[in-house]
């Protein structure tokens, strides 16, 4: 098999160490196009045995999902009077590089996956060469790899959810929240329980620590506490390093913080949005036709806004949705048309994403609108009952309110 070209992209603006770099391996389109024909075939096979909470490279799921499960476990945790939570971020170092085929390969033979895949696996992930390659005329020496999937190549990231698939919790109040080798473990706590892990998430950890290479450096914890008296829990020490406690943490693009409001993630919205309104101005004072104009707000500048809008549009204030719909005016003024608010979209979009999980019985939210059912021949939904409007507002019991008013309205 020819040899596989290794291209180093930058990770960040500012290269300083190796890691900064992230390998894209360009292989040939007939192996490409070899790979998707095997994963037709592969996939059915080894799908019930996939982590029902690792939300990328599925199929109608998307980092949204993840948010929204990830937020319904602590609202809806913190809506019990003394209850507290603490959130960790992994961060994994080379992750795809740690697959280890003779590991995966076990895994699949315990799967009762036939040999014949098993094989191609393995052929695929050893004695595989490579080099790097810089421009047109640096590359270096071939070498031959045995560890680690391609970054780059089709089956490299269904592997590698494949590979992780046993790093899952026991328990549904200490979720293991995957989106490829972004990974967020909520761990809820009551007052008794303070600064205490049980057995299950302390097991789900060591899980989590063993087979992946976790880098404690860029790990952090963040603590979720809104009792008066807050008594702040012990650390968590991984492989004899205390784990870093952060205010505010960037998970899939979205700035939570441990007050869970969205004045940090408006601020970073309003920055980015400025510079986008920018270049839309410089492109009226060049005279560009109107209708590429608009295509270039809806791609770059709406899609800023409109990311997981509704993980954080119920709980936004008014005055942090007046922010960004001032700069959206200031846009629809140089295009030359009237656009659409934060509101209205944001309401759109809550009605498909209710029909999306509704129809979706194997989504990880469907179970909380289930519990809601009133009755479950016509399918309508109560709303539940909220002690706070942080709960209120949020994705499960707002689309709920939202489904009992159209009700309410059908019916007169």
């Amino acid at each position: 098999m020819e040899a596989t070209s290794i291209i180093p992209v930058p990770k960040c603006s500012v290269i300083s160490r190796m890691n900064d770099l992230r390998p894209i391996a360009l292989t040939a389109v007939p192996m490409k196009v070899c790979e998707r024909l095997f994963l037709n075939r592969f996939n059915p096979l080894v799908a019930p045995f996939l982590d029902p909470l690792q939300f990328a490279y599925k199929a109608s799921r998307s980092c949204e999902d993840a948010i929204l499960l990830l937020l319904q476990c602590l609202y809806s945790h913190l809506e019990h009077h003394g209850n507290s939570a603490r959130v960790m971020f992994f961060d994994f170092s080379s992750a795809f590089n740690t697959i280890q085929p003779h590991n995966l390969a076990t895994k699949l033979i315990n799967m009762g996956i036939p040999h014949g895949f098993i094989h191609w696996i393995v052929k695929y992930l050893t004695n595989r060469t490579q080099f790097v390659k810089l421009g047109p005329n640096c590359r270096s020496n071939i070498i031959t790899s045995n560890t680690g999937a391609p970054q780059g190549t089709v089956l490299a990231p269904f592997l590698f959810t494949l590979y992780t698939s046993d790093c899952r919790s026991q328990e549904k109040i200490c979720p293991i929240i995957k989106f490829a080798d972004d990974t967020a473990m909520a761990v809820s706590f009551v007052v008794m329980m303070m600064g205490h892990i049980s057995a299950s998430c302390s097991h789900s950890l060591t899980i989590v620590t063993v087979i992946l290479a976790i880098n404690i450096s860029k790990t952090k914890e963040m603590i979720i506490d809104f009792r008066r008296n807050a008594v702040e829990p012990p650390p968590v020490m991984i492989k004899g390093k205390e784990v870093e406690r952060v205010h505010s943490y960037k998970y899939l693009g979205i700035h939570l913080n441990n007050r869970l409001t969205w004045d940090g993630h408006v601020d970073a919205l309003v920055k980015k949005l400025n510079t986008r309104l920018y270049c839309l101005r410089k492109l009226s004072k060049f005279n560009v036709r109107t209708d590429i104009m608009q295509m270039f707000y809806n791609s770059i500048f709406c899609g800023v806004w409109r990311h997981c809008l509704i993980c954080w549009g119920g709980n936004v204030t008014k005055v942090e949705k007046d922010r960004i719909d001032h700069i959206i005016k200031k846009a629809g003024g140089v295009i030359g048309g009237q656009q659409h608010t934060v509101d209205s979209v944001y309401q759109s979009l809550l009605q498909t994403k209710l029909d999306s999980v509704w129809n979706d019985c194997c989504h990880p939210l469907h179970c909380y609108l289930n519990d809601n059912v009133i009755n479950r021949g016509s399918g309508r939904l109560r709303q539940p009952y909220t002690r706070t409007n942080r709960y209120r507002n949020s994705f499960t019991p707002c689309n709920q309110t939202f489904q009992c008013q159209l009700t309410s309205l059908a019916v007169q």
